[in-house]
């Protein structure tokens, strides 16, 4: 990529959400695509208004700065905020342009320049004011190689200035005919209408205009109203020898009144009057934004967009990515530096990981290659995985990352049914099926620095069958081959390791939680719920998606078969662990792990609400808490911050 001056770190203190010392901001950008994604309220509007008060933006719209923006702790204001912005890579000309205010440093053999540009607001207190009109608020613009530097303004500050996108942006009246409008701005200072203001020029605009005006006059129905007016009214209304008359101007002649004039739409050849919807005047938007920043007039170019996503579909989101890194590349043009805030799991997972930034509570973090404990493998299995789907762990409070579609489906039911809503906490559950689920969690884990504030839990299985496996009930198959390695087949050291290895990537905000028996499913029969596996299993191998309804139907049939079961094959003939692979056997034959999860997860909510509407929901959540196995329980609450619950009760031996 062709090396462009670029934005390379800013640091805010004491700014709105960003305090001092370790609350202050202190950001590394890169000089491509940016995206600083993150939950609401974590300082992404922040970072972006402070950067639009430190270097302007080129539509100059005002940003004032209010009491309001002044970090406040422990309910106290700070006096004075600082927004510092330092660029690199500046050529030649730039570096020429800035030479006053240069940081240059020699390292073996090789000079650098870099520019640093301070924003101090200092906030004054009433007694400090000694006149009526002493400004409440000040504002300085220093740059220079040492901490005090020079006052930094007139065309040095101009040449800074940023192409600004806000959130919710009104694409279709930013691009209207009106009076200092947008585009009349873009087009004005394209080089391509430097001569275009040139009335004796026919080629020009004005030239065009000023023909228009004079033919337009001719016209004979024009013409003879206007002969009218000034024959039957206005001579009678002139004074003296001066002539009162009237002319037509259809359209103004200077280029700037042409430009206001100008109004631009989606073009659609069959329904040229019909207005589009706001998704595609965003994009129009955008991109003419964009052609502004080819112009000449400024070294900087850096745009600044706030939610890209807005009115945008998926798939017209991954669009506007691919046009992103196409201006990135300097392929047809010059290279932009884009910043972008997100909310969108869309755009994550299109942007290269390393030019992610995750915000939470004010802090930032890279994720960059130097800042995580991601190596080259992980970040290439990650760019070719991480789709939209998974992505919203970037928002998220909280993750449980799993293996399979049976904790994807059934973790939401029992957290809810354990009275801890993943929703109403912020967390969400990402299926990572059965390759990487590390990697997925070492996004979170720093390699200095503080941890994030995001709670994660891995959620595998041991895989260690038990013995009761190969010897099953009376008529039934085994549920392993006969030379599987069964529990009493491993040593207590062999058993350590499996567990180890599952839990190594441990660290910082990651914990891992690691089924006690076999699998998730066979632990939950282990632990006493084998008459929800039973129901679950029995209900799909039902034909077709059942309704709760159906569902409700059948369950007192197939309650009654669990029952006769019970009584052919149960306690005391039957061990914990053979009644376990009673219930668990049908998953390891036909029947979809897939829909027995979805009728588990039914079964634990249904359980759930009936306590609910008796009003005994608190008992059940308890009891629930203490028979389920703990590592579900452990994980839950973890992420989703609570205290961790009473200590699980023996299982009992019947169901």
């Amino acid at each position: 990529m062709e090396k462009i001056m670029y934005l390379s770190r800013v640091e805010i203190e004491n700014f709105r959400i960003y305090g001092q010392d370790s609350e202050k901001l202190s950001l590394e950008l890169r000089a491509g695509i940016n995206l600083i994604a993150g939950e609401n309220n974590s300082g992404k509007s922040a970072l972006m208004d402070a950067l639009r008060l430190a270097l302007g933006t080129r539509d100059h719209e005002t940003v004032r700065v209010t009491p309001y923006d002044f970090h406040i702790k422990s309910g106290k204001a700070a006096q004075k905020f600082t927004i510092r912005c330092t660029f690199t890579d500046l050529d030649e000309d730039e570096a020429a342009a800035f030479v006053e205010w240069l940081n240059i440093e020699r390292l073996d053999g090789t000079v650098t320049c870099s520019l640093t540009v301070t924003l101090e607001a200092r906030r004054k207190d009433e007694k400090e004011c000694t006149g009526r009109f002493d400004k409440p608020i000040t504002l300085e613009w220093k740059a220079g190689p040492d901490i005090e530097g020079r006052v930094f303004d007139g065309s040095a500050r101009e040449s800074l200035r940023t192409t600004y996108l806000k959130p919710l942006r009104d694409a279709e009246q930013e691009l209207s005919a009106k009076r200092g409008s947008r585009l009349s701005q873009i087009f004005s200072k394209h080089p391509a209408f430097e001569f275009q203001d040139d009335k004796t020029d026919s080629a020009s605009l004005s030239g065009i205009m000023h023909l228009a005006n004079t033919q337009l006059r001719g016209h004979d129905v024009l013409k003879s109203r206007v002969d009218d007016l000034n024959s039957q009214y206005l001579q009678n209304l002139t004074l003296g020898d001066d002539p009162l008359s009237a002319r037509i101007n259809i359209a103004p002649v200077s280029l700037r009144g042409i430009l206001e004039r100008l109004a631009l739409s989606v073009a659609d050849e069959e329904l040229e009057d019909v207005r589009h919807g706001l998704g595609l005047d965003n994009l129009l938007f955008i991109a003419t934004e964009f052609l502004l920043l080819q112009g000449p007039q400024a070294p900087l170019r850096l745009a600044l967009i706030e939610e890209p996503e807005a009115h945008l579909h998926p798939q017209l989101q991954l669009r506007l990515v691919e046009f992103l890194e196409a201006q990135l590349s300097g392929a047809n043009a010059k290279p932009v530096q884009v910043l972008l805030t997100s909310h969108s799991p869309n755009l994550t997972s299109k942007v290269d990981l390393e030019n992610v930034t995750l915000m939470r509570r004010g802090q930032a973090f890279s994720l960059a290659a130097k800042c995580t404990q991601l190596t080259p493998g992980d970040y290439e299995h990650l760019r070719y995985f991480l789709d939209a789907t998974k992505s919203n762990l970037f928002f998220a409070r909280g993750v449980l990352i799993v293996e399979g579609p049976a904790e994807n489906l059934l973790l939401p039911a029992l957290a809810e049914a354990l009275g801890r809503s993943l929703s109403r906490h912020g967390v969400s559950v990402v299926n990572v099926g059965h390759i990487g689920l590390f990697r997925y969690s070492t996004i979170f884990q720093r390699n200095s620095g503080p941890n994030m504030d995001v709670r994660v839990a891995t959620l595998t299985d041991r895989d260690i069958p038990p013995d009761e496996a190969k010897v099953p009930l009376d008529g039934l198959t085994p549920l392993v081959k006969p030379d599987s390695k069964t529990l009493t087949g491993y040593t207590a050291d062999e058993i350590t390791k499996r567990i180890a290895s599952r839990t190594k990537h441990e660290g910082g905000p990651v914990r891992a939680y690691v089924s006690p028996e076999w699998t998730l499913e066979y632990d939950l029969a282990f632990h006493g719920f084998a008459l929800h596996l039973f129901v679950a299993c029995e209900l799909a191998q039902q034909k077709g998606a059942l309704t709760h309804a159906e569902c409700e139907a059948l369950l007192p049939d197939i309650v009654g078969r669990y029952k006769a079961a019970w009584k052919s094959h149960g306690p005391p003939r039957a061990s914990r662990a053979q009644w376990a692979c009673f219930a668990y056997a049908p998953l390891t034959r036909t029947t979809s792990k897939t829909a027995a999860a979805y009728y588990l997860a039914w079964l634990f909510k249904r359980g759930f609400d009936q306590h609910k509407r008796a009003g005994t929901e608190g008992a059940y959540t308890t009891k629930l808490a203490r028979k389920l196995p703990a590592y579900l329980v452990e994980a839950i609450f973890y992420t989703t911050r609570l205290p961790q619950p009473p200590a699980a009760a023996p299982v009992a031996g019947s169901v």
